[in-house]
């Protein structure tokens, strides 16, 4: 019997946390005093980064709202302790030295709290940089305080309120894995491998079709996420995962065919129909009926 064989590429992300690497929860050191309601404080930590780094990943969580800068520039802005925010700030992040800041704000209650950790995998390594009592804070904003070049003599080493996983917030950092293979039914002489989960930055998928060289484009759902090119090794794996920079996110529907890729999805005017042609391989840019195409 033939058996056909279906890739399962998952749609989340889950960072395992070493004990090492595990992040604290910290706030500003009080001196006693109870935080207040609509209290503000701010933490910075720099840090190396490594000359040849390929990815960077951050996980956030705040209570009750944080703003996040990576060298002075806003990358996430979570809001509730129960709903994380996952980015991928490769973009920002520089060789050497490096600032990653956040400006927590307690709305309510005297319970108040920032947590992140920040993955930076050079090859098959990884750096990580915890949110811990290393970080400094204040509770004075300063021109300039989430950048590298900054004077942070006057702040304090931040105060500890609690490893991840500790009450009240719990394992607020772990998100869903993708549903196992052996967890879906299929019809007889079919089988079903786990490929990939996707990562930070990667979204959730929702859309997928194959090109005439066996690659998988795939849409993730986020309207800030691009197109995705899945390229396979002969033996099934994953070997490499790129961005199409294409102006069109969060497809409803995606075909190949007539060496284009047609695509119903979000672009910078709105929901549009249109194709794109093969030579999207490129980045050189040529207009279009309600859809743009990159040519070589």
């Amino acid at each position: 019997m033939r058996i056909a064989s279906f890739a399962l590429l998952g749609c989340f992300f889950a960072p395992l946390l070493a004990p090492a690497e595990n992040p604290h929860w910290i706030w500003h050191d009080n001196h006693g005093k109870a935080i207040q309601t609509n209290e503000v404080r701010y933490f910075r930590k720099t840090f190396q980064a490594p000359a040849k780094f390929t990815k960077a990943q951050l996980s956030v969580a705040a209570d009750d709202e944080a703003t996040v800068y990576l060298n002075g520039r806003v990358v996430a802005a979570p809001s509730g302790y129960e709903t994380p925010v996952q980015k991928d700030v490769t973009d920002q992040l520089r060789k050497g030295a490096n600032v990653i800041a956040i400006r927590g704000h307690n709305i309510a209650s005297d319970v108040a709290g920032v947590i992140a950790i920040l993955d930076i995998k050079a090859g098959r390594n990884s750096t990580f940089v915890p949110t811990d009592t290393s970080w400094l804070s204040s509770d004075q904003e300063e021109s300039g305080w989430n950048q590298t070049v900054f004077d942070d003599s006057g702040w304090h080493k931040a105060r500890d309120k609690g490893k991840h996983g500790d009450k009240p917030w719990g394992e607020v950092l772990k998100f869903p894995k993708a549903t196992p293979a052996e967890d879906l039914t299929v019809l007889p002489g079919f089988k079903v491998e786990l490929l990939h989960s996707s990562e930070i930055g990667e979204g959730s998928w929702i859309c997928m079709t194959v090109d005439p060289k066996g690659r998988l484009i795939i849409s993730p759902q986020a309207d800030d996420q691009p197109l995705l090119r899945v390229s396979l090794k002969r033996s099934g794996e994953v070997e490499n995962i790129e961005k199409i920079p294409a102006p069109v996110h969060q497809a409803m529907g995606l075909l190949w065919a007539n060496n284009s890729l047609y695509v119903n999805g979000h672009g910078p005017s709105g929901t549009v129909g249109g194709s794109i042609p093969q030579e999207i391989r490129g980045r050189r840019r040529a207009r279009l009926p309600r859809c743009q195409a990159w040519t070589r």
